[in-house]
């Protein structure tokens, strides 16, 4: 085959080979289409199209084919103008064009009037555009109105429950919810076969798929774009609805801010419950400080004289919080109880519970009390595990209850991110963005911690790092290919408080140290077992998840994405034949537990 030839087929080979997997990621750039015609609705031909992003000042040049049309594609989402130029017509030049991510918009028909190409006709300010390049559902939340609307918790999922087709859903609290933010139904199709991206790289969370576990700031965010039906093949990944969330970038000119929310328990109002047993307000604080900064990077004389060969974007904000948790209310074991005395144990009705003797026929103990020498050691000391009961009013409790707890969890929470665009020439052009969230969750009632009254002080700890590189290469007016990759890393932590709060969940220091285990190699930090009790009205248990001690790195994900010629391809992470090797500690599929296990 000639040298050329083969060249030639070059990308539709790597096309090919790429696509044997399942695609995973999509970019965000669209195309703009149009028309040229002369007064009589005659076509022209070799017509010079030139497109201008006016954020950027980023020019591409193309001119229309034998039909009068011209297509521009590899399109970052943003404002665009367009200026038609032949010989013997007026200059035609229309602004105000707004392109969304993954859209292929239609610029309509330039018609051209015989004159000079020194005159120009310009058309502004044009009407909303009807959709006719394709036949999408589509809905698109701008980032101007990104900026005015308010969002409780400022997490971007909720900016959702503004569009059509999608169900009413409650605010988070705060960006980022517990590990990620639950999704709505869109559409009527489950939440599990959404998908989100950021930048095109895909934002599932890799355990939960409902679960958008890349939480951004809505201060970096420039559209969100959500197609429900009939979108093209390409973002056809799942069966849902496809969620693209396009980040802001640099502009040729400086643009900054900083921002500071507060909410706190003084503006609340005490709940119905905390009035009712003289329980406080809980504290209630979510405290945001953040700010953005923008713009082009330059050397007045020396480097990027006309700021458009590299321009920046950060956006950082940080979270302290104070997050309050219900109510809880349970029944502890008395003073009395733990000896073996039930004398004064009663019911709902405020009968007493009689306790009977299964190695003598079932009699009832004498006084309701079990002797001295018939108390276990090691059931005693689980008995003490639980704290005294501090609600003894049963004319509030109905004896439904005998203890009350209440807390706030401590939860920090940090985002970063930046985005780079470099424009080095007419026919290539890169931007990387790279992004890192921290939350941490500390007290008893953290994401798949230990029993919530009380029993283990521990912290929950989500982080994420990601990084989206892009490359957009012109070969031709005709031939444009654009490359996109990204990795995402998430981990997940477990950890005592501290040692102290450790100490107090071990066997040795609870009196336990004699009681058998099934497994006791299995249990290397000598937890307590759990324990759960029948026939008691809200009886408090000992439940813990066993990766309490536990971290947990989930399996990065890696989409690579190329388009040319139209064509689409993707290569998944982890490679089709990999199979992850089976090992005591994997949990659910995709996450792998590394560290000490703990259960007995």
């Amino acid at each position: 085959m000639p040298k050329r030839g083969a060249l030639k087929l070059l990308p539709f080979l790597l096309a090919a080979a790429l696509s044997a997997g399942q695609l995973l990621a999509q970019t965000v750039t669209g195309t703009i289409t149009g028309t040229v015609t002369d007064p009589s609705d005659q076509v022209i031909a070799g017509a010079k199209v030139t497109l201008t992003n006016d954020r950027t000042g980023e020019i591409r040049v193309v001119s229309t084919n034998d039909t009068g049309m011209f297509s521009i594609g590899a399109l970052e989402p943003g404002p665009y103008s367009i200026k038609v130029e032949q010989g013997g017509f007026k200059t035609s030049r229309r602004t105000g064009i707004v392109l969304s991510a993954n859209e292929r918009l239609s610029a309509g028909d330039f018609q051209l009037s015989i004159g000079s190409l020194s005159e120009t006709v310009t058309v502004e300010a044009q009407a909303v555009v009807v959709q006719t390049a394709s036949a999408e559902h589509s809905s698109v939340i701008s980032g101007s109105q990104v900026d005015q609307l308010q969002m409780r918790g400022r997490d971007p999922v909720s900016l959702l429950k503004i569009l059509p087709g999608v169900a009413s859903f409650s605010d988070s609290e705060a960006l980022g919810s517990d590990y990620g933010t639950g999704t709505p139904t869109i559409g009527g199709v489950s939440n599990n076969t959404n998908h989100l991206a950021i930048d095109g790289v895909t934002s599932n969370d890799l355990g939960t798929p409902s679960v958008f576990s890349s939480p951004i700031s809505m201060d970096a965010i420039g559209e969100v774009k959500t197609l429900l039906t009939s979108y093209q093949a390409e973002y056809g990944g799942n069966g849902g609805a496809v969620v693209q969330i396009v980040t802001k970038s640099g502009t040729q000119q400086f643009h900054g801010g900083a921002y500071w929310y507060k909410r706190h328990e003084m503006f609340n109002a005490n709940t119905f419950f905390n009035n009712q047993t003289g329980t406080p307000k809980a504290k209630y604080r979510y405290i945001t400080l953040g700010g953005s900064i923008s713009g082009p990077v330059y050397i007045p004389g020396k480097f990027n004289r006309n700021k458009d060969k590299l321009f920046f974007f950060y956006n950082v904000e940080d979270w302290g919080t104070k997050q309050p948790q219900g109510l809880r209310q349970v029944t502890m074991p008395t003073a009395l109880e733990r000896t073996g005395d039930f004398s004064q144990t009663v019911d709902l009705n405020n009968k007493m519970i009689v306790i009977k003797d299964p190695t003598n026929n079932g009699t009832a103990f004498t006084d309701n009390k079990i002797p001295a020498n018939r108390v276990i050691a090691n059931g005693q000391s689980i008995l003490n595990i639980f704290p005294l009961p501090n609600f003894p009013n049963r004319a509030i409790s109905g004896g439904n209850y005998n203890y009350t707890f209440q807390e706030s969890l401590d939860v920090p929470k940090l985002s970063h991110l930046f985005r780079i665009d470099l424009p080095v020439s007419a026919v290539n052009k890169f931007s990387l963005r790279g992004s890192h969230w921290y939350s941490d969750q500390g007290g008893y009632a953290c994401s798949s911690c230990a029993s919530n009254w009380g029993l283990f002080k521990q912290h929950y700890r989500f982080a994420e790092e990601g990084l989206t590189f892009n490359w957009v290469h012109i070969f031709s007016p005709t031939i444009v290919n654009e490359f996109n990759v990204g990795v995402r890393n998430n981990k997940e932590k477990w950890y005592p408080d501290t040692d102290k709060d450790l100490q107090g969940f071990q066997r040795a220091n609870r009196g336990l140290s004699t009681l058998g285990q099934w497994y006791p190699q299995d249990n290397d930090l000598g937890i307590i077992p759990q324990a759960s009790f029948g026939g008691v009205t809200g009886g408090a248990s000992i439940s813990y998840d066993g990766r309490g001690m536990s971290t947990i790195h989930l399996i990065p994900t890696l989409p690579i994405r190329t388009r040319c010629w139209g064509i689409s391809a993707a290569i998944p992470n982890p490679p089709r034949g990999f199979t992850p090797p089976r090992m005591p500690g994997w949990a659910s599929g995709s996450r792998k537990t590394v560290g000490r296990r703990a259960g007995g």
